[in-house]
């Protein structure tokens, strides 16, 4: 089946699965799944959230003019509303540093900062221009951005260094410094023309230019940090900070006055922490108990505490009439209607406090997976992983695998070795006797037909799961008496097409006839070696080596290749492939890019069967998990500052982004002779382009291998602004094998090239 082209209002769920797979909870009535709206891209790549909606990175700051506004939080997140907030539309933002700021000076042009970054769009965010600030990976981050028109602006970083650019950001101009005070930094900036200008510090200071950031002269000194700041009229100015501290002026900053703030029934004044005001008299504050904000609707004067939700906030934004939008922590959007008196919709966390167990699997029925989990839990979607839900199995015992034979038809397994059946998607079940091991691998081959493999041996069923028979004799193989089935260590089960293909510490063995006849496959590594299967078909398999090596068949094992292009970014983890030319391969902790990784673990994505591979950003999730089918891909993982909440994933076009990106390498000499390479100080110069080069700080990332070594750590190397780069390989001696891998901004894709081969000879 030819994937799904990437637009999400094409994907068809199961009419059928939609009714029947349902919230549970005991004997309750159960509710079918809503249409949700489109799912939110990841920013950088071609995947999407599908839970937490609309998305789960943390969200540090948000703007609005009317009911459009943008979002930006973690990991280059940067999100657009045309709705006030009712749904979000995830932008390729071109970094993976954490944004803290964001001004909207139009619906469609908006100035975002954070880390060592600063980006500016004027179409919407469909492209954004990064400000050419010079900053080296480890700079004083960006304190604070803006912006008086869509060319004239200021940036000020954490030491209280100002840029200053009058040209969109084409160029910058260092301006006068800010003084933080004595152990402070900068926190704040704000100007109310393109001369007038306020800066806070963690110091108490405010600091005021009136020459366009040339001069500043000290106005104000407070005991308390100041850490937010808004320009409510030109010459009506409020700055908050810890300790309940809220000051005012009315004369465009000469002059400040101390407002009390009375909140009633407060005993300690609340640390605060950024201000947003529709007017002089109404604004909302937000807390350092971040899911409370403070909201004064006479100016200060006095303040009433609001609890929004469970989820800590760290910006609001007043959009049109009198409506709000809060973001925060693990991507939370809260809407209030009333001008900040109530937050009665709130996004959905989807299933962020789920914790997975087991394997994630692709359903046989077009656009389902599931993800088993603890507690008799599991994860299930049905519309090519737009939305997910979770389903309640009757036992307080962790889920070890599942499998589905139909939308409907599926079948658990749990740690006491309990087997279950539904009938209806997930809404009730029933439960077998005898109990198994629960240390193998479970697969649902037909209506009724189900497989219980491992740890020892295969066991299969032709009556829906109520008795099972060991499958017995021996594995057929080309030469030999092969082992008894019984005697088989598995711990792996996938279907290929029409076949099975299973795998263990015996090895690998596939069934053309729903299992009860095995055949061996001869591998090109040690059974003990091996990390992962996966296959498309009786013939066609690949077979990842715990060496990080990728290996391919097309003829059921007599003859492998090696797929040796996709480099060593990362430490491969497993490979799923979905058809002959279209396979991921997982990564553990990656190492592409300036300061030099994907902020957690990534993908690798072909499209030609293996001689070329894609990095991907999956939303910088650790400890990454993915199932490949033909109408969809699926991940699952763990992101969030703490690393512990979950995140759902899934792609119809393989991870790509809508554009491209190019990228090729040479050499001078694709054989050379040790006598020339002695000459040459036993180096090899690799020169290559990209194309397009997104940013100022573009990297490529060049693995090698020489001889029966292994692969060499990453080169990471910056692209000149024609996109040329060029390598010095050293200590090279023998035959070296060469590939360079580019990540991409989300707009364009990355890219990887083929394998480029030097020979060494006498």
């Amino acid at each position: 089946m030819d994937r799904i082209p990437h637009t999400i209002q094409r994907l068809l769920p199961l009419a059928a699965a939609s009714a029947a797979l349902m919230f549970c909870s005991g004997a309750s009535a159960q509710t079918p799944i809503a249409a949700g709206p489109p799912p939110v891209s990841v920013g950088h790549s071609g995947w999407y959230w599908g839970s937490p909606t609309p998305q789960g990175q943390n969200l540090a700051a948000v703007a609005f003019q009317g009911t459009t506004g943008y979002a930006v939080g973690a990991l280059g997140t940067v999100l657009r509303s045309e709705d006030g907030g009712q749904t979000w539309t995830g932008l390729a933002s071109g970094t993976l540093d954490d944004l803290d700021h964001v001004q909207e000076l139009s619906p469609t042009t908006l100035v975002a900062g954070g880390g060592c970054t600063v980006l500016e769009s004027t179409d919407s965010g469909a492209q954004f221009t990064s400000l050419p600030l010079g900053l080296p990976a480890n700079c004083e981050q960006v304190a604070g951005v803006s912006f008086s028109t869509p060319t004239q602006g200021y940036v000020e970083l954490q030491d209280g260094t100002l840029f200053y650019t009058d040209d969109g950001g084409e160029t910058v101009q260092a301006r006068s410094p800010v003084p933080v005070g004595s152990g402070g930094v900068a926190t704040g900036l704000a100007f109310s023309s393109p001369t007038t200008g306020l800066a806070i510090s963690s110091r108490g200071l405010i600091e005021l230019t009136t020459d366009g950031g040339n001069s500043w002269n000290q106005v104000l000194q407070l005991d308390q940090p100041l850490y937010g700041i808004t320009i409510v009229a030109p010459d009506d100015i409020v700055a908050v900070g810890d300790g309940g501290e809220l000051v005012r002026s009315t004369d465009g900053g000469q002059t400040w006055t101390t407002l009390p703030l009375t909140t009633a029934g407060a005993g300690v004044r609340p640390d605060l922490r950024s201000i947003t005001c529709s007017d002089a008299e109404n604004c909302l504050i937000t807390t350092n108990d971040s899911n409370q904000l403070v909201r004064t609707t006479d100016g200060g004067a006095t303040g009433t505490i609001v609890s929004v939700s469970a989820s800590a906030l760290s910006s609001v934004a007043f959009t049109s009439g009198s409506g709000v939008v809060g973001v925060g922590e693990d991507g939370a959007t809260v809407l209030s209607s009333d001008g900040g008196q109530t937050f009665p919709s709130v996004s959905s966390p989807g299933l962020s406090q789920f914790t997975a167990t087991g394997a994630l699997v692709a359903g046989r029925a077009a656009g389902t997976a599931y993800q088993p989990g603890v507690t008799g839990t599991v994860a299930a979607t049905t519309d090519s992983g737009a939305q997910w839900t979770q389903l309640r199995v009757p036992t307080s015992k962790d889920i070890v695998a599942v499998t589905f034979a139909s939308a409907l038809t599926g079948y658990t397994l749990d740690r006491s070795g309990t087997l279950r059946r539904t009938k209806d998607g997930g809404t009730s079940w029933s439960s077998f006797a005898p109990t198994y091991s629960p240390h193998g691998a479970l697969l649902a081959t037909g209506p009724r037909s189900v497989l219980l493999i491992g740890p020892r041996g295969v066991r299969r069923s032709t009556d829906s799961g109520q008795s099972f028979q060991p499958v017995g004799g021996r594995v057929r193989q080309r030469h030999g008496r092969g082992p008894r089935v019984a005697s088989l260590r598995l711990d792996a089960a996938r279907p290929a097409g029409s076949a099975i293909v299973s795998s263990g510490a015996s090895g690998v063995f596939v069934s053309t006839d729903g299992g009860r006849v095995w055949h061996a496959v001869h591998i090109p590594v040690a059974a003990a070696k091996l990390r992962a299967v996966s296959a498309t078909s009786a013939s066609r398999m690949w077979v990842l080596s715990d060496s990080g090596r990728l290996y391919a068949t097309g003829d059921a094992g007599r003859r492998w290749r090696v797929d040796d292009a996709i480099g060593t970014i990362g430490q491969p983890v497993s490979v799923s492939f979905a058809s002959r030319e279209d396979g991921l391969v997982e990564l553990g902790p990656t190492r592409l890019g300036d300061p030099g990784d994907f902020g957690g673990a990534g993908v690798l994505s072909t499209r030609d069967g293996g001689r070329t591979w894609e990095p991907q950003v999956v939303a910088g999730a650790s400890g990454l998990t993915i199932a490949t089918s033909p109408g969809a891909d699926y991940a699952t993982g763990y992101f969030g500052a703490g690393g512990n909440t979950i995140g759902f994933f899934a792609t119809t076009d393989g991870g790509a982004s809508p554009l491209h990106s190019r990228l090729r390498i040479s050499t001078t000499h694709r054989v050379v002779t040790r006598a020339a390479l002695s000459r040459a100080g036993h180096a090899l110069v690799v020169r290559g382009h990209l194309s397009p080069v997104l940013s100022a700080n573009e990297v490529v990332a060049v693995s090698y291998r020489s001889g029966s070594g292994g692969w060499s750590h990453p080169l990471n190397v910056r692209v000149a602004t024609d996109g040329s780069f060029v390598v010095h390989l050293r200590k090279i001696d023998a035959t070296t094998e060469i590939v360079a891998q580019a990540l991409g901004d989300g707009r364009y894709g990355g890219a990887g090239t083929p394998v480029l081969r030097v020979t060494v000879r006498r």
